[in-house]
């Protein structure tokens, strides 16, 4: 069983080191649905009606009225003729299969038919265990993965267990039991409501009535409390009837306090968190780790590198302070370890392969200070920066000085004294691949250095959707296309990932805009803030200098130092979403923006308190000039309270969006976003 696992662990880890690469793209005339590699390579045709969010290995698909399934490059595993179709990839890659006119059957990976389709009720139970019954018998026929009978169970219905080695069976009579996966009952007769066990006590009850027995039927914990759960080796988690929560051992004694709050269990301690959110940690034996006065929670892995395989970040938690300053520490999730100490403003985290960059006041000046650790805590530079930003290269970072605003990327491998500040407007057009200026020149470069691209630095923009779509039907184009810019007797220019030139037609729209912005932190990034998003914040693309700025706030002297963002020109015509051709349009469209705001909102309390859908979103006015940056962000909800304010200030971070486009030309556009509050 462990080396199945094992094998099973190790398949994922592959599918996901090569599923991050691929994103699903619909054709705009047909609306069609496929998959594409990210330098537009086609894995998966786009003429598909529905297909999964994330690619993968197996997925089902849906074709005119029909489901079928398809692997990873697009070849068809079972034809499109099912009305139903329902993949168990974790469990051997089998699919419950049904046509219209037909009772179920099971498919497995290969797409071939394990299990007829003759029969009421199927099920896949495990990688190699099945269950089928056919209308009007009484027992339940258990098959292994190639369709062999094994044995028969009484009952309507056979599915997984308490663990991988019991099987629940649904009787006729509507009540559970359970047997071992030779069809052998594990409970007593006399113990009707047994639910699970280690071998020596019973979890036993049923609505309301839960409790702990052991095989000789002798109570440790009274059949009175809502739920137990087994928790760490020898403890459970207990629910009592009022809602209170706690932790206790198979003696019936407390571990952890029974109280108002909900527990959660991790390899070697509990996290507990009450319903304002602020949580604590306990050790197995009971003993306070933290006490409930934190924010606590997995760091957030910012996109696009949040579905890489070394992205973990369960493997973490992010500490929280709930009073000013609002200081964060970083903690492993396996043992509460300490990893940094709860000293520091912001802590950015991408994944156990990258280090862990952190930024705090420095107590004689009172700037910024940001610097790159270990995964054990251990500092890797000499001394910090003002700014610090991962790469794709867990080696190197993206570095700035401050004091002339120019940036260089920092080889931790080698002399970090040494390290060139030549760059300004540095920009990540994708994972390991920057376009900036460098010695007068626009380049498109790697972080190891490898200059892709150089050319004039006038009117070098980044490519839009048009542009891309344009591109790929060019004969002879290859590659990602990132970067455009107006060539005098040639055009339009496309510049693809591998900083090769081609010629797009003279019709692309080429919306004007400022130079790509340079990689600075913004003001929200320095002073202190609460609501602070925890991953760098791109500034826009637009010129920008620094002033150092001393300011009082509360009666307490605070030098900041202060980005002054010089103001595009705007025009005074403000366009509505209906009278463009195309309106404006976020990063990646509205997935992406979805998933940006619910990475950076906190929780919203008042959705656990209230069925007033009005309070559950906020809609907001947002005015997209013609360069994309915004001029306007407000919130149009009547229902005033933190969760809306909230919106709006993650809405403040939001990056540079594609703008609206009327007669070829990049239009100031009114646009209404609405934005879903975070329930967790």
């Amino acid at each position: 069983m462990i080396l199945k696992h094992t094998t099973l662990l190790l398949f994922m880890v592959a599918m996901l080191a090569t599923a991050h690469a691929q994103h699903r793209k619909t054709d705009p005339q047909t609306h069609k649905k496929g998959f594409v590699d990210h330098k537009g390579k086609v894995l998966v045709p786009l003429q598909y009606d529905e297909l999964p969010r994330e690619w993968d290995s197996i997925m089902v698909a849906k074709k005119g009225p029909y489901l079928g399934l398809l692997g990873g490059k697009g070849e068809i595993i079972l034809p499109f003729e099912y009305q139903e179709l329902r993949l168990h990839l974790l469990r051997g890659g089998f699919s419950l299969v049904k046509k219209k006119a037909t009772p179920w059957g099971i498919a497995n990976s290969r797409g071939e038919l394990v299990l007829p389709m003759r029969f009421e009720s199927v099920a896949v139970i495990g990688p190699n265990l099945l269950a089928a019954r056919a209308a009007g018998e009484k027992m339940v026929q258990v098959y292994d993965g190639k369709g062999t009978p094994l044995y028969q169970l009484p009952g309507k219905t056979v599915e997984p267990g308490f663990d991988d080695n019991s099987l629940k069976i649904l009787g006729h009579d509507n009540k559970s039991r359970y047997t071992d996966l030779k069809g052998q009952p594990i409970f007593p007769e006399t113990m009707p409501n047994a639910r699970w066990t280690d071998g020596d006590v019973i979890i036993s009850g049923s609505y309301n009535d839960y409790g702990l027995l052991n095989f000789r039927g002798d109570t440790i914990l009274a059949l009175n409390h809502r739920a137990v759960q087994p928790a760490l080796p020898g403890q459970f988690t207990v629910s009592t009837i009022d809602n209170n929560h706690g932790v206790v051992d198979k003696q019936g004694q407390t571990i952890v306090p029974f109280d108002k709050w909900q527990i959660f269990t991790y390899e070697k301690f509990y996290r507990v968190e009450d319903y304002s959110h602020k949580s604590g940690l306990f050790a197995s034996d009971g003993q306070v780790i933290l006490p409930k006065d934190y924010q606590i929670r997995e760091p957030g892995v910012y996109p696009p590198y949040e579905n890489e395989p070394d992205a973990q970040p369960k493997r973490f938690l992010l500490v929280g302070s709930e009073q000013k300053p609002y200081l964060k520490g970083f903690y492993s999730a396996t043992d509460a370890s300490v990893i940094l100490p709860i000293e520091y403003k912001e802590i950015w985290y991408r994944s156990i392969k990258q280090p862990v960059i952190a930024s705090k006041e420095s107590p004689s000046t009172a700037k910024r200070e940001v610097m790159a650790f270990d995964l054990t805590g251990k500092p890797l530079l000499a001394a910090p920066f003002p700014f610090i930003s991962h790469t794709k290269n867990p080696r190197i970072l993206l570095v700035s000085r401050g004091d002339n605003g120019l940036f260089g990327f920092l080889n931790l491998d080698g002399d970090t004294s040494k390290t060139a500040f030549t760059l300004r407007y540095v920009t990540e057009l994708r994972p390991g691949i920057y376009s900036a200026l460098q010695d007068s020149l626009a380049v498109m470069m790697t972080p190891e250095g490898k200059r892709l691209y150089a050319g004039s630095p006038d009117g070098l923009i980044r490519a839009n959707d048009a542009q891309k779509s344009l591109f790929e039907k060019l004969p002879g184009a290859s590659g990602e296309l990132l970067l455009v810019t107006p060539k005098p007797g040639s055009g339009l220019i496309g510049i693809n990932d591998e900083g090769k030139e081609f010629i797009l037609e003279e019709s692309a729209s080429v919306p004007k805009t400022a130079p790509v912005a340079p990689a600075v932190p913004s003001v929200r990034d320095i002073k202190t803030d609460p609501s602070a998003s925890e991953t760098p914040t791109e500034m826009p693309n637009l010129p920008v200098k620094k002033e150092v700025e001393a300011s009082k706030q509360q009666g307490v002297e605070e030098v900041a130092e202060i980005i002054t963002i010089e103001a595009p020109s705007i025009e005074e015509k403000i366009w509505e979403a209906e009278q463009v051709d195309t309106p404006p349009q976020f990063p990646g469209g509205l997935d992406s923006a979805a998933v940006f705001f619910q990475k950076r909102l906190k929780p919203c309390e008042i959705m656990l308190q209230t069925n007033d859908e009005r309070y559950w979103h906020t809609k907001l006015e947002i005015v997209v000039e013609s360069n994309g940056m915004f001029t306007k962000i407000q919130s149009l909800s009547s229902f005033g309270n933190a969760c809306n304010r909230d919106v709006e200030e993650v809405a403040k971070r939001m990056p540079r969006w594609m703008p609206a486009m009327k007669d070829g030309k990049a239009v100031r556009c009114r646009y209404f976003l609405t934005v879903k509050h975070r329930e967790k």
